[in-house]
């Protein structure tokens, strides 16, 4: 089983290095015929890591052997998970390794946790992504005169940029007043229009006046 686009062998990378990490932290030892799955699934190593990163997060860890006192402890465990920052995305399900469901989750999980006490200041063994340290840089006072003087010639390129701009644009608009200027145009459209609107008077009238000898025929 593998994360989605990586292989078998990646995920037991992962699994190895989720391993070595737990081991460093908590200062216990996977036995060599014990499964990584097996060997997280009492809940009792997730419970001592959880203590070992916020201590006192679980008061006392149960070495019971019941399935319900089991599910329990990894219960507990990702309840106290997400007080250290991890998302709940990232948070796998109970059965996911009580079950042995899905346990790509699990160890995607474990590194999450890495990054999270990591991100919060954790100084122990490190685990996950790497977080970016800020890169802090100290210019002299020439180099940022120079910085200074190079802004100042950008400004002038721009300025002179929106000159042309400028001129561009009161062409344009000087042609737009030339054509705009044309107000006997409007005119004779307007006056076009005026006609059209006096002749439908005159037919409107003449069928009016039709109709009103047709009337006085009728009589």
């Amino acid at each position: 089983m593998a994360y989605p686009g990586h292989s078998a062998d990646d995920l037991q990378e992962d699994e190895d290095e989720a391993k070595a990490w737990i081991e460093a932290v908590t200062q216990l030892q996977k036995p060599d015929d014990e499964t990584f799955e097996a060997w997280l699934r009492s809940g009792v190593v997730l419970c001592t890591l959880l203590n070992a990163l916020k201590p006192g997060s679980i008061k006392k860890i149960s070495t019971s052997q019941m399935p319900f006192k089991q599910m329990e402890q990894i219960s507990l465990f990702l309840r106290g998970i997400r007080t250290l920052g991890v998302q709940e995305f990232e948070v796998f399900d109970t059965n996911d390794l009580y079950r042995g469901k899905d346990m790509r989750k699990v160890v995607q999980c474990i590194h999450s946790i890495g990054t999270a006490v990591k991100k919060s200041g954790w100084s122990g063994p490190q685990l996950g992504v790497k977080i970016a340290s800020p890169n802090k840089r100290d210019f002299s006072e020439q180099q940022l005169l120079e910085a200074r003087s190079a802004t100042s010639k950008l400004t002038v390129g721009s300025a002179g940029f929106t000159e042309r701009s400028e001129v561009l644009k009161e062409g344009i608009t000087f042609g737009n007043d030339q054509s705009g200027s044309g107000a006997a145009l409007n005119s004779r459209q307007t006056m076009g229009s005026a006609a059209s609107t006096e002749r439908l008077e005159v037919i409107d009238r003449g069928i009016t006046m039709g109709s009103n000898a047709a009337t006085r025929d009728l009589e």
